[in-house]
């Protein structure tokens, strides 16, 4: 497993909302990440538990503590 470090980041903002719809990341080992925001709300509701961490969703990975 090798590193990478990040040699520069650019972020796509639309003009008209200020919203962020693109990031894009290149390594100094030549890769090129891009995220792309398909959907964006406005301060959604949430409920109460949408960020609450459960292990078992994830069987098999190891969970540092």
């Amino acid at each position: 497993v090798g590193s990478e470090t990040i040699d520069k980041i650019m972020i796509g903002i639309n003009d008209k909302t200020k919203h962020i719809y693109k990031m894009q990341q290149w390594g100094t080992n030549g890769t090129l990440t891009t995220f792309l925001v398909k959907d964006f709300q406005v301060n959604p509701s949430l409920g109460a538990g949408y960020f609450k961490f459960s292990e078992a969703n994830y069987p098999g990975y190891y969970i540092a503590r």
